[in-house]
């Protein structure tokens, strides 16, 4: 028994120092890299970045009555430089589907027109037109914008965007029915006055006509939103986007139908197309090249 304490004892005291030694290394503190991100984050840098475009929303034009809202479209793409991790400037091409709708009516009824007087012969008198009309109009797009985005690092970023946009219209279409109204006034025999008779409806089909659109024009466009980190190499960039052409979408001259002798212009009034206007929700994706 005293044998098998003194061969406890001298094992024990034996491993000591390896025990030690193994604490003390145990101990250590390993220190792990710094400020490395992990492979799989999004890091906003320096250089070049494409940018596929989907966008969508309402546009409804701006100086006149009766307008309705329509559909606005927009698709494409552009090349970004980022001058740092954030700030950046960007060009590229898109297609611009823009519509809206168009209602005037300024027909009288027969209690506001005054009855003719005299000897005259039955009379005919003009008593206005309606018009039921949904525009389209298609444009290839060239946009020079400016971005900034506030995060870098793989984080939720406050995103902001602003330029101007050249279009440059490539189709213009018209679809929908303009009516003119005449009311005829007839004078019984031996009366010297006029009585309201009749009246008559006349009907175009203005479908296939081709707007007098205006060919050129420019348009301010602004976006805010937040951009996304999706992987190491992209992004996604969701936007609201307003935006104003600056010219008018075109004078008119030639959106008109002939009842007779009269010329009624379907836009309601001649020489007036108004400043076009969209509100739409873009999304972009941000390739790292």
């Amino acid at each position: 028994m005293f044998k098998l304490f003194k061969t406890f004892l001298f094992l024990f005291f034996f491993s000591l120092p390896f025990c030690t030694t193994v604490s003390a290394q145990n101990n250590f503190p390993i220190e792990e890299p710094a400020n490395e991100p992990k492979g799989d984050i999004f890091l906003l840098q320096k250089g070049i970045y494409i940018n596929p475009i989907v966008s969508g929303g309402v546009g409804i034009p701006y100086g006149g009555s009766g307008f309705k809202s329509g559909l606005v479209v927009n698709g494409g793409g552009d090349f970004c430089y980022m001058f740092s991790s954030h700030f950046g400037v960007s060009a590229g091409a898109q297609y611009e589907y823009y519509s809206f709708g168009y209602k005037y009516s300024n027909n009288n009824s027969t209690k506001d027109i005054p009855a003719p007087s005299g000897s005259a012969a039955d009379t005919a008198v003009f008593g206005g037109g309606n018009t039921t009309a949904r525009y389209n109009f298609q444009y290839i797009r060239i946009p020079v914008l400016f971005r900034y985005i506030s995060s870098s690092s793989g984080k939720l970023g406050f995103y902001v965007e602003g330029g101007a946009t050249a279009d440059i219209l490539v189709h213009a279409g018209v679809s929908g029915s303009i009516s003119e109204t005449v009311y005829v006034f007839q004078r019984a025999g031996g009366s010297p006055s006029f009585g309201y008779s009749y009246s008559s409806k006349k009907d175009a089909d203005i479908t296939g006509v081709t707007p007098d659109a205006a060919k050129f024009n420019i348009a301010v466009h602004l976006g805010i939103g937040a951009m996304i980190p999706a992987g190491e190499h992209l992004a996604i960039v969701i936007a609201y986007c307003p935006e104003i052409k600056l010219m008018n979408g075109g004078v008119g001259d030639n959106d008109v139908v002939s009842f007779n002798s009269s010329k009624y212009y379907f836009y309601g009034q001649k020489s007036n197309y108004g400043s076009f206007i969209s509100n739409s929700i873009v999304i972009k994706w941000l390739f790292k090249l």
